[in-house]
């Protein structure tokens, strides 16, 4: 079926001209990028985001089609969209590491990775095995096992969106999850540590640990019925106030800070999670180096700052053309506060030109 040649992950052929589009889903936003290839040089051809009224999208899922097929109609025409590469939220997908004995395998390796992998699929997600659509990516091995990737996707959660994507008349190249976009846009190729992605959006967060070119752990944080920028709000006017240290224990204690308290409480809990509870096989986890926010919410004046203090942890902002461009030789024509926004379609968009 030809559902099950179209999710990927990883690599695929590289042209010395081309262009990548990609689009990606949020809750209240889809994100559009087009970059452009000439021999070496890559450069942002064009880009929009278009902001969805409520109930088109609800954590993360699809709730009305046939509006999203009339929003992609009118991004086709206004950018001449003919193929896209599809970044899906995380609440969509599932990505996991698994480590497999070889003499569990045989010499079919490949193969029987596949087959193994599939009866597996219990311990991992709720879908039922037929209903699955899968790939894996080999991260590592030695004399006695396998690392794996695998990434999973619902196969009706799938063909709803290539359905909608064909009643719009857009080809889609491939899909893939958000925590995969964002580690090839925010992670620098040479970066060997490990790091947390966090992507606040305007009613949840993704978590992601990120170590080796692989996703190590992947979660979300759901705000509720309110957003991050409701509970911004609710005590100070939003982007009008600069965070001191000495600030931060006395305002979260008065409520004043309820969004960031309630993100760095959650933030605080995978922190935790990760560095207690053994890998795969019992083996020790890499200490997380960085926290790197992006996403609407990561906009927010005095954010990152807040979380670097009361996690006692070095949080950045994102930084999405650490792998595509240079701003020093080439000013992209996308802010960079509007730039912490698109890092799943840059990152979905990149990947082929890494």
């Amino acid at each position: 079926m030809f559902i099950n040649s179209i999710l990927h992950f990883w690599s695929e052929m590289k042209f010395p001209f081309s262009s990548s589009s990609s689009i990606s889903f949020s809750d209240t936003h889809v994100r559009f990028v087009r970059f452009k290839r000439s021999w070496n040089e890559v450069s942002l051809k064009d880009f929009e985001g278009y902001e969805l009224t409520r109930g088109i999208i609800e954590g993360g899922k699809i709730k009305d089609d046939e509006q999203l097929v009339k929003i992609l109609k009118n991004l086709k025409k206004r950018q001449g969209i003919k193929s896209v590469r599809v970044s899906l939220p995380e609440d969509e997908t599932h990505l996991f590491i698994m480590n497999i004995e070889r003499k569990r395998i045989g010499r079919m390796h490949y193969r029987n990775l596949r087959k193994f992998v599939q009866f597996s699929f219990k311990k991992y997600t709720n879908i039922p095995k037929e209903d699955v659509v899968f790939e894996i990516k080999i991260l590592s091995k030695n004399e006695k096992f396998f690392e794996i990737q695998v990434a999973l996707m619902d196969r009706k959660v799938l063909a709803r969106y290539f359905n909608i994507f064909k009643k719009a008349g857009i080809t889609v190249k491939s899909f893939e999850p958000e925590g995969v976009s964002l580690m090839h846009s925010l992670v620098a190729k040479k970066d060997k540590r490990a790091l947390m992605i966090v992507n606040v959006e305007y009613s949840r967060a993704g978590v992601f640990v990120v170590y080796g070119n692989a996703i190590l752990f992947t979660s979300t944080i759901d705000f509720g019925d309110k957003s991050i920028f409701d509970m911004f709000e609710e005590k100070i006017e939003k982007n009008s106030f600069v965070l001191t240290k000495n600030m931060v224990v006395a305002n979260t204690a008065s409520g004043a800070f309820s969004g960031f308290h309630l993100l760095k409480e959650e933030i605080s809990k995978y922190f935790l999670y990760w560095h207690t509870r053994g890998g795969e096989e019992g083996k020790e986890r890499p200490a997380i180096k960085e926290i790197i926010l992006c996403g609407e919410g990561a906009k927010i004046s005095g954010l990152s700052e807040y979380l670097a203090v009361s996690l006692k942890t070095p949080v950045s902002l994102a930084n999405v053309w650490v792998n595509v461009l240079d701003p020093s030789k080439e000013i992209p024509s996308l802010t960079y506060t509007e730039s912490l926004s698109f890092a799943q379609p840059i990152g979905a968009s990149i990947r082929e030109f890494k």
